[in-house]
Order: structure tokens, then sequence, then C-alpha cells
């Protein structure tokens, strides 16, 4: 998103000024068309940069405002009014600030979906599309309940996938500190009291020596060079082109590439799903899904299904020529097209990979755990093993005398 500070008039002549956090200068024509200000003249301007730098909300907070908000419209209190309570329930400093933000904004005459939008980072493209369509119809309170809904599921499906990815890099982190600290501070001793007595060394402890060796000499360099290599991976991430290549590459990973299709898939059908329901015709929900999907395979599959459905084809078939996404959904899709009840039909197809996800993550860290296990005892044993050798081979000649 861009800043454009604008300048409009309104129909009684009054002229207003500000700054509208929109893609182009159409979208900031058309938002202020809606607050009933004609455009003059807008200009790119810097945003402020705590709105650029303002981190995501927690889930649970936005969850929580979602549910309060909901609440308030439904016990027929007015919408700034309601915006005004919001700002005292919130405990969240980012989500307050921008709930402020919003309630300035309404009060000046922006709808809620507009004043909405001017926060990216707290209010996600699927929420400021289920509150445009919402307003239409008179129905915020639902659609409030739909998006506390839509977060706790998603939220979900987030955690499970993250703890299948975590717990295994703590183990992995954890014995590698170990193995430094004791490359780095312990061998060094035994390499000293070697050398002083003269014995003949294995060919696992030499190797594991010079190894120390290496990385006491060299560690500064190699934790920089391994930071910088971290660095340049994120960069070459944000390229389309590599980025497209890394995710078609995840995807067909033993195991992990069946849990990342499974936890994108019941992403994109729980957002389709959310969006279809709340009104939002099937081209603009098509878009906003394919990019929750966090793989770019999947997404560019989803936005060619897009345009074949934009060409006149049905859903069902635009999803089926794309092998990268399973035949349930498509199979799911065309019953949902056929009895009218797609949006119905999403959300099972969403539940169902839900559950997978579930049962697929808990699997996995079954087998991971002592897999992890065992391979941490077995590095952590082939080190004193190596270290304590030429003392067993020390205490053997000396028994043999």
């Amino acid at each position: 998103m861009i800043g454009y500070r604008f300048r409009a008039r309104s129909k009684d002549g009054l002229w207003h000024s500000g700054v509208i956090q929109a893609p182009n200068k159409d979208e900031v024509s058309r938002i202020l068309e809606r607050q009933g200000l004609v455009l003059d003249s807008a200009k790119k301007e810097p945003l402020d940069r705590t709105l650029r730098l303002r981190r995501s909300v927690n889930a649970t907070a936005l969850v929580q405002f979602y549910h309060q908000f909901a609440a308030l419209i439904g016990a027929g209190i007015p919408l700034l009014r309601c915006l005004e309570s919001m700002t005292q329930l919130t405990s969240d400093p980012d989500l307050k600030r921008a709930v402020e933000d919003v309630s300035k904004s309404v009060r000046q005459g922006a709808t809620l979906a507009d004043a909405l939008r001017n926060h990216p980072r707290v209010f996600s493209e699927i929420a400021v599309a289920v509150i445009d369509s919402a307003e239409v119809s008179g129905s915020i309170d639902v659609a409030m309940k739909r998006l506390a809904d839509y977060v706790e599921s998603t939220k979900a499906v987030r955690d499970n996938a993250r703890a299948a990815m975590i717990y295994p890099g703590l183990i992995v982190l954890v014995t590698i500190g170990a193995v430094i600290s004791l490359i780095t501070l312990v061998v060094p001793t035994f390499e000293s009291l070697f050398q002083a007595s003269g014995v003949s060394l294995p060919l696992a402890t030499r190797v594991l020596l010079n190894f120390s060796d290496f990385i006491t000499s060299f560690l500064p360099i190699i934790f920089v060079g391994l930071l910088l290599s971290i660095l340049a991976g994120r960069a070459a991430y944000g390229t389309p082109r590599i980025r497209l290549s890394i995710d078609r590459v995840l995807l067909k990973l033993p195991i992990f590439g069946r849990l990342l299709t499974k936890v994108a898939i019941a992403r994109v059908s729980r957002t389709l799903a959310s969006l279809l329901v709340s009104g939002v015709s099937i081209l603009e929900a098509l878009a906003s899904a394919a990019r929750t999907a966090g793989n770019g395979v999947i997404e560019n599959a989803l936005l060619q299904s897009r345009e074949t459905v934009a060409k006149g084809m049905d859903l069902r078939w635009s999803l089926s020529q794309h092998p990268e996404l399973p035949q349930l959904m498509s199979d799911m899709v065309g019953v949902g097209e056929e009895s009218g009840s797609l949006d119905d039909m999403l959300g099972k197809v969403a539940d169902f990979y839900e559950r997978e996800v579930d049962t697929e993550v808990q699997a996995l860290l079954k087998v991971i755990e002592p897999t992890l296990i065992v391979l941490v005892g077995l590095v952590l044993a082939g080190l004193v093993v190596a270290m304590y050798l030429p003392i067993f081979d020390t205490i053997a000649t000396i028994d043999a005398m």
C-alpha cells in the first residue's frame, strides 16, 4: 500500500484533506466517493513510520475484538459508539491505536470497511472484504462473528503446523549449542592433556581435535557467514521466481510436503467459505483466498483458476486442471455448485483438512520425538567416546605391562 495526501471537495462545497492508504489514485478516488467527496488532487506521501513498522496484532486479541464488537452491534448500539467503547475494552496496544484511528475516520464520514482498510497489518484484506459486504446488507454483527470464527480456525491450523516445525527445531538448536560448547570449551582441555602425555591418538580423537581447532579458530567467521546466509536467503525468497521454486520444492518434500499442502488448502477453503457466505463475489473471493495460501505454487493455481472462472468455466473444472490442488477439493466444490451451497461445501473441505492437519501433526510428533532423542544421544555419545578412547588405550597399555 501507498500513502496519498489528498484534497477533495464535499457536496456542500467544503474542502477536505488528509492521507489515505491505497494502492493507486483510482482507489483513492473510489474511497472518497463512498464518503461523499470528489477528489481534486492526490500525491504520494510516505506513510507514518509507526504505521509501516506496526506488527501484526495477536490473533487472540483480534478474536476477542470481533466477538465484543459483534455483541455491541447486535445489542443495537450505533456504530460510532461501538468503536468508542472498543477503544476502552481493547487491551492490545497496537489494536487499541488502530481502533482509535478507525473511530476517528468513521466520525469524519468514512465507511467502516474503508477505515479498516487503512490498517492492513491489523485488519486483513479478508476482514475488509467481509465488512464491506456486511455494510451493504446491514449485518455487521453477523460478519464480526464470522471473522472471529475465521481467525480462530486459521490460528488453530497455523499453531498445529508450527508445532510440527518448532519442537524438532528447538531440539536441534539445543543439540547444536551443546556440541559447540563441548567442542570449544571441553575438547581443548583434553587436547592439552593428550599433548602433555604424548600418547598415540586414535583416528576418531584426531578428527575431533582437528574439528575443534577449526571451530575455535573460525567461530566468529562461521557465525557471521551463517547470519549473512540467512539474510541472503530471506532476501532471495522475496524474489517471486526464487520463492516459487522453493515453494515447489517444499511441496515435494516427503511427509512435510503433504502437510504443507493440507495447511494451505485448509486456509484457502476457510477463507473462501467466509467470503462467499458474506456475499463477496467468487472472483474477488478467489483473489483474496489465493493470497492466504502461504505457498506460491498453490497461490498461482488458484489465481489461474480465477482467470478460467472469469471466462465462464465452472469452479470445479477450473480447480481440477491443477494437480497441486487435491481432487477432494474440486469434487466437493462441484457438489456445492450443483446444490447451490458452495460456501457450505468449502466449509466442510476446510473442516476436513483442519482435522487432517491436526491428526498428521500429532502422528509426526510421536515419530520425531524419539528419533531426535536417539540421534542426539548418538552424537553426544560419539563425542564422549572419541575423547575417552586415548584414556582407555593408555589404561589397557598399563595393564598389559
